[in-house]
């Protein structure tokens, strides 16, 4: 690991949205790996707003919290399109007992966290992705995304493995 074992720095934060083309020009970016237990709206990118993300390969391993992706961790009016990822994820509240403490759901997604109002067309995910698997304690996990309040889903194609306790789908 580098960056004092964090890995990768997610670009972007709430208030500084990624708002531009990301063109991977059919390039793989490998081994990007982010370790930051406890932390949310993690991937890539943190958020992005009117964004187009288009034509690369990702391999991932990443250990977040909640609102957190492959690509992004929440994205609003985004456009993915000829994608390919292999992302491993694990889910870590870094240390807080769900039985004792209130814990938000994860919303976790191969390719995003939490969309929304987004676009996805001919993408390959390779997930494998392990939340909570407290009853109670809502995984909102999925291959594609973790949570989606409307959008557009064409040509999409997801396999691997997704464990979590509620709320875990393709």
């Amino acid at each position: 690991y580098w960056n004092d074992g964090l890995g990768w720095l997610p670009i972007g934060a709430g208030s500084y949205k990624f708002a531009s083309e990301f063109n991977g020009n059919g390039h793989t970016l490998h081994n990007l790996v982010i370790h930051r237990p406890s932390v949310g709206f993690v991937g890539l990118f943190s958020y992005s707003e009117l964004a187009y993300f288009h034509d690369f390969k990702l391999r991932a391993d990443i250990t977040a919290s909640d609102n957190s992706g492959g690509i992004v961790g929440h994205s609003w009016q985004t456009r993915f399109e000829n994608l390919s990822l292999d992302v491993v994820f694990v889910v870590d509240n870094g240390g807080i007992d769900c039985e004792v403490n209130i814990c938000a759901s994860e919303q976790v997604g191969g390719v995003v966290g939490s969309s929304d109002e987004s676009h996805f067309e001919n993408i390959i995910v390779k997930a494998q992705i392990t939340g909570n698997t407290m009853p109670g304690v809502y995984g909102e996990l999925g291959g594609l995304a973790g949570t989606m309040a409307s959008g557009e889903v064409n040509e999409v194609s997801i396999y691997g493995e997704i464990t979590g306790s509620e709320r875990v789908g393709a």
